[in-house]
C-alpha cells in the first residue's frame, strides 16, 4: 500500500466546500474596502467640520445685526428666519451623514471579519498519517491566515474606535450645540402613597356640557388700573380678589405632601378651566363641548369681544372663571394684564419692575422669542408669570403684587421660552440654561407659592431648551414630565424626585411633550418622535419606548395626542397625522402657512392658527393669520372652514365656555356665541 493511499480526508476538498470559502474570503475583501472607503470620506467630511455655526457665518451675524436694529421688519425678520432654519438643516443633516456613515463602516467591518473566520474554520483538515509537503502547505497557508485574523481585528478595533468618535464626538466648531451628556448615576426614586388612580380629567368629561363656576370674589375696579408700581404684596391672610373656592395645603416643605383629597378637588377645579398653556393638561384639547368652526374677523361675523392688547408678547392666554391673564413686554417693560373673559374689558394692567442685576441686554433675546413668551398659570387664587430677564412674580386676582424674584438671567441662546406649571401649593419652572450639559447650568426649580421661596432645585443634565414640563396624573402617581436634549425625564412633583428618564432627545428642543392615556408623546426636529410608556422607573431607553417616527417633526409647535390619533404640526405648513398605537403615518396635510401657534382641539375638530405674508395696503408685506378647522379621520384631514384673523397669530389658543379666546400681535379676541344678558 502506497503511502499517497493512507491519506483521508475529514472534509472532503470538494468544488463546493472551495468555492464557499473563496466566496468568504472574497466577500470579506469587499465589505473592507468599502468599509475603507466610507473612512476615508468621513475622515474628509469631519475634517473639514461640515456646515459653519451660525453664529460663526458672515450672513446670518449680518442678518441677526439687521434684526435687532430694525425690529419691526417683518421681511427682514423673515429672511433671518429661513437663513437661521437652512443653517441648521444643513447641520443636522451633517450629523445624520456622519452617523449613518459611521454605522456603515462599523457594520462593513463586522461582515468581513465574521467572513474572514467563517472561512477559517473552514479549512482542511487531515487525519494521520499525513504527507509531509501537504502539511507544509497546509502550516503556510494557516500562517498567513492567523496573521490576516490578526491584522483584521486590529482593523476592525481601530474602525470601531473611529466610528464611536464619529457617533460621539461631534466636529470642534459645533461642539457647543451637540455635546454629549455626561452618565448619570441612579438616582433614588420615591413612591406616591397608594390610593384611587387619579383621572386625567373628572369623570364623564367628554359628554359635560360647558358650565360656569363661582366667579373669583373680585371687587370692581373700574376702569382698566394702569401703574408703574408692583403693586404691595398682601401681608396676611387670604389675598385680595382671590376667589372663593380655595385649595390650602401644609407648607412646611417640599417633603410635606398634599393630601390626596385636597389633590383630587383641585384637579376636578383646575381641569375645567384653562389655568395654563394649552389647558390644564398641556394637552391642547378642550373637554367641555364644542367651540365654533366658522367666523370672519375682519368682517365682525362670529366675533364676541375684540380688546387692543397694548405690549407684544408670545405668551398665550390663561383663563380661570371669568378672568382671563395675559402678559407682554418690551425690552424696559414687563406687563401682566387681566381682561373680563364676558365682556373683554381689560379689568387692570400692572407693571413689574426687572430686579435683574446686571439687566438682560436686549440683543440677547431673539425678537421671536421676545421677552414675554412664558404663559402664566394660575392655580385658582394667584396668577404666577414669568419673563425672559429671569423674573418671577405672583399676583392676586384684584392685580395686587403677592410677591416677586429674580432667579438670575437665562443664559439661553434665543432667549427663556419655558411656560408655568403649578398645583395648590407650588409653583415648577424648567430652567435649563447654557450650550451644554456639562456646564451645570440647568435645573427644575419648585417655587412655593404663597412665598416664592425655593422648596427645591433638582439639577437637569440638559444644556438650554425651550419645552414647557406638564402635570400628569396616572394611576395613583403624579408626574412632572420634562423635555430637553437628551433627555425626556419625569419627575416626583411632590418631592422634587426623579422617576424615570428617556434618552434620544437631539439639538433645539422646543416642542413640549403631551400624555395620552399612559404614554408620553415627545421629540422635535432633526431628532426622532418617540412614544414612549409613562410606568418606568430609572433609566428606560431601552425599555419603554412603544414606537418612533422621523418624517415632518415639528421644531417649535407642541404635539397633540388623542387615544387613536397623535398629530404634528411643521413650523413650514404640514400636519401630520400618527396612529397613537403603532406610529404609522395615516396621512398628511400641507397648508400654506406659517405656524408657531400649537394645534388646538375641541369635539371632534382640530384647530391650527397660522401665519400667511400678504401684500399691504402700502405694498410692503404684512403678517396676516388664518385658523384652519380641520375634521380628522384614519383617512384623511378634512378642511372644514379656513377663517381669516385679520392679523398675525403666534401664541396658542384657549377654549372656555365653549368659546375660543386667541391673542393676535395686536388684540385678544373672544369667538362663539354671543353671553346672554
Amino acid at each position: 500500500m502506497s503511502f499517497q493511499s493512507q491519506i483521508v480526508l475529514i472534509e472532503p476538498a470538494s468544488p463546493l466546500y472551495r468555492g464557499l470559502r473563496r466566496l468568504l474570503v472574497r466577500t470579506g475583501w469587499v465589505a473592507m474596502t468599502f468599509a475603507a472607503g466610507m473612512v476615508a470620506i468621513l475622515t474628509v467630511a469631519f475634517w473639514l467640520g461640515g456646515p459653519a455655526d451660525p453664529s460663526e457665518d458672515p450672513t446670518w451675524q449680518q442678518l441677526h445685526t439687521k434684526v435687532l436694529e430694525n425690529p419691526q421688519d417683518s421681511q427682514l425678520a423673515e429672511v433671518f428666519r429661513r437663513w437661521d432654519f437652512e443653517l441648521r438643516r444643513k447641520w443636522f443633516w451633517f450629523r445624520r451623514f456622519l452617523a449613518t456613515g459611521a454605522w456603515l463602516a462599523l457594520g462593513a467591518g463586522a461582515i468581513a471579519v465574521g467572513c474572514w473566520i467563517g472561512a477559517s474554520q473552514l479549512r482542511e483538515r487531515l487525519s494521520l498519517p499525513v504527507d509531509p509537503q501537504r502539511l507544509q502547505e497546509l502550516e503556510l497557508r494557516e500562517g498567513r491566515e492567523r496573521r490576516l485574523a490578526l491584522l483584521a481585528g486590529t482593523a476592525f478595533l481601530a474602525l470601531g474606535a473611529f466610528c464611536l468618535s464619529i457617533l460621539f464626538a461631534p466636529p470642534v466648531k459645533w461642539r457647543n450645540l451637540t455635546a454629549s451628556i455626561p452618565g448619570a448615576g441612579e438616582r433614588e426614586v420615591a413612591s406616591l402613597p397608594g390610593g384611587q388612580p387619579h383621572r386625567a380629567f373628572p369623570e364623564g368629561a367628554s359628554q359635560a356640557p360647558a358650565t360656569r363656576m363661582v366667579p373669583p370674589q373680585v371687587e370692581d375696579v373700574g376702569p382698566p388700573e394702569k401703574s408703574g408700581s408692583s403693586g404691595g404684596p398682601v401681608e396676611s391672610g387670604k389675598p385680595a380678589g382671590a376667589p372663593s373656592q380655595s385649595f390650602e395645603g401644609s407648607r412646611s416643605g417640599i417633603a410635606t405632601r398634599l393630601s390626596e383629597a385636597t389633590l383630587q378637588k383641585f384637579w376636578e377645579v383646575y381641569t375645567r378651566n384653562w389655568p395654563r398653556f394649552r389647558g390644564p393638561e398641556g394637552s391642547g384639547i378642550y373637554r367641555w363641548g364644542s367651540a365654533p368652526t366658522v367666523w370672519d374677523i375682519p368682517a365682525g361675523n362670529g366675533v364676541v369681544w375684540k380688546s387692543e392688547v397694548p405690549y407684544f408678547g408670545n405668551s398665550s392666554p390663561v383663563i380661570w372663571e371669568d378672568r382671563i391673564f395675559l402678559t407682554g413686554a418690551s425690552p424696559d417693560r414687563l406687563v401682566v394684564y387681566c381682561f373680563d373673559f364676558r365682556s373683554g374689558r381689560l379689568i387692570w394692567e400692572r407693571e413689574l419692575p426687572s430686579l435683574a442685576s446686571p439687566p438682560l441686554d436686549p440683543k440677547k433675546v431673539a425678537k421671536e422669542t421676545g421677552f414675554a413668551s412664558p404663559t402664566p398659570a394660575t392655580n385658582g387664587e394667584l396668577v404666577f408669570v414669568m419673563f425672559a430677564p429671569g423674573d418671577v412674580a405672583a399676583l392676586d386676582f384684584a392685580g395686587n403684587v403677592v410677591w416677586s424674584r429674580n432667579l438670575g438671567v437665562p443664559d439661553n441662546v434665543y432667549g427663556h421660552a419655558a411656560s408655568l406649571e403649578c398645583l395648590p401649593d407650588r409653583v415648577f419652572i424648567q430652567f435649563d440654561q447654557g450650550s451644554r450639559a456639562e456646564e451645570g447650568k440647568s435645573r427644575l426649580l419648585i417655587l412655593d407659592a404663597a412665598t416664592g421661596e425655593i422648596l427645591a432645585e433638582t439639577p437637569r443634565p440638559v444644556p438650554n431648551s425651550w419645552a414647557s414640563p406638564i402635570l400628569v396624573p396616572w394611576e395613583g402617581k403624579w408626574q412632572l414630565i420634562t423635555a430637553a436634549a437628551p433627555w425626556v425625564i419625569s419627575y416626583d412633583p411632590l418631592s422634587a424626585s426623579e422617576i424615570w428618564r428617556f434618552a434620544g432627545l437631539e439639538g433645539d428642543v422646543g416642542p413640549s411633550p403631551v400624555f395620552c392615556n399612559g404614554v408620553v408623546y415627545a421629540g422635535n426636529e432633526y431628532s426622532f418622535w418617540f412614544a414612549i410608556r409613562a410606568d418606568g422607573q430609572g433609566d428606560v431607553s431601552e425599555s419603554h419606548l412603544l414606537w418612533k417616527a422621523e418624517e415632518n417633526l415639528p421644531d417649535l409647535c407642541s404635539p397633540l395626542a388623542t387615544p387613536e390619533f397623535v398629530f404634528l404640526l411643521a413650523s413650514w405648513g404640514m400636519l401630520t397625522c400618527f396612529d397613537a398605537h403603532t406610529g404609522e403615518q395615516l396621512w398628511e396635510l400641507e397648508l400654506q402657512a406659517s405656524f408657531i401657534s400649537s394645534p388646538g382641539m375641541a369635539g371632534d375638530y382640530l384647530y391650527v392658527f397660522g401665519e400667511t405674508q400678504e401684500p399691504g395696503s402700502d405694498g410692503e408685506f404684512v403678517q396676516n393669520g388664518r385658523c384652519w378647522v380641520i375634521r380628522p379621520t384614519r383617512e384623511k384631514g378634512e378642511i372644514l372652514s379656513e377663517n381669516p384673523l385679520g392679523e398675525g397669530c403666534t401664541a396658542s389658543p384657549a377654549f372656555h365656555e365653549g368659546r375660543i379666546i386667541f391673542r393676535g400681535r395686536k388684540h385678544l379676541v373672544c369667538l362663539g356665541a354671543p353671553f346672554e344678558e
